[in-house]
């Protein structure tokens, strides 16, 4: 025995034994999907949360090199000379030693300890310029004057 039902003009029609539901296979094979799904979501949104971190720790480098290179180019810019005898050239931890015109800067040195850049003005202490948690490994400075006048 079958019914007929109208939905907006069209008729559908099923036996009074027809299947309502899911079975357990459709339930298990739908479930796998799922999982998958769900799988790939969220290896997908750790990798999302790992490249925002990696984003986050470049800018702030990229910030403090910002800072320590324009605290550098104020300094050269208002320096008189450089103090060849007291810069360390060619090292990874190399300093650089700038004479400056203001008695109270003067000497200004550039350089690394402890995985920061430093500099100090004057008998001034040294003061860092880059941050705690920003690690260089190296400040090589090279010295590309010629010796002859």
């Amino acid at each position: 025995m079958s019914k007929t039902q109208s939905l907006f003009g069209k008729k559908f029609s099923h036996t009074r034994g027809s299947r309502l539901g899911f079975t357990l296979v459709e339930l298990i094979l739908y479930a796998g999907l799922a999982a998958v799904i769900l799988v790939v979501a969220l290896k997908l949104f750790l990798f999302m949360l790992s490249s925002i971190g990696t984003a986050n720790h470049l800018e702030s480098v990229q910030e403090n090199a910002r800072f320590a290179l324009l605290q550098m180019e104020h300094a050269v810019a208002e320096s008189s000379a450089i103090n060849t005898e007291g810069s360390i050239f060619g090292s990874s931890s190399g300093s650089i030693s700038l004479h400056r015109s203001n008695a109270a800067k003067d000497p200004t040195i550039f350089s690394l300890s402890g995985g920061q850049l430093f500099v100090r003005e004057g008998t001034g202490a040294a003061l860092p310029l880059t941050a705690k948690d920003v690690r260089l490994t190296q400040f090589l400075v090279e010295n590309f004057s010629s010796s002859e006048g």
